[in-house]
């Protein structure tokens, strides 16, 4: 996976509180994107299949995701790099040597 530094990791829970959003500045991490399948069907019409990111946030903690539901991944000159919902339930995050490993989707 190769890696990105000096992102802003931004974390967004599913809820109305103000303290719904966290950002974390000048963070290293690391994904893997498999593709979209699109796949055209017999009756004309184009059938799309997302596949997860694989993702390894260097420093962060399996912690700092609970209750997180969707996290975007800004560049250092504010590009999107990673959008998506974090999955929880399978594969849910798991805190490593240096830092956590999880799935988006």
């Amino acid at each position: 996976m190769p890696a990105h530094t000096n992102v802003t990791v931004v974390l967004i829970k599913n809820t109305n509180r103000e303290s719904a959003t966290r950002s974390f500045e000048h963070q290293e991490f690391e994904f893997d994107r498999e593709p979209d399948t699109v796949k055209g069907g017999v009756d004309g019409y184009l059938g799309i299949g997302k596949h997860l990111t694989h993702a390894f946030w260097k420093g962060g903690r399996a912690l700092d995701l609970k209750n997180v539901t969707d996290m975007h991944v800004l560049s250092a000159d504010g590009q999107t790099l990673i959008k998506g919902q974090l999955k929880s339930t399978y594969n849910a995050p798991r805190d490593t040597v240096d830092g956590v490993t999880f799935d988006i989707l």
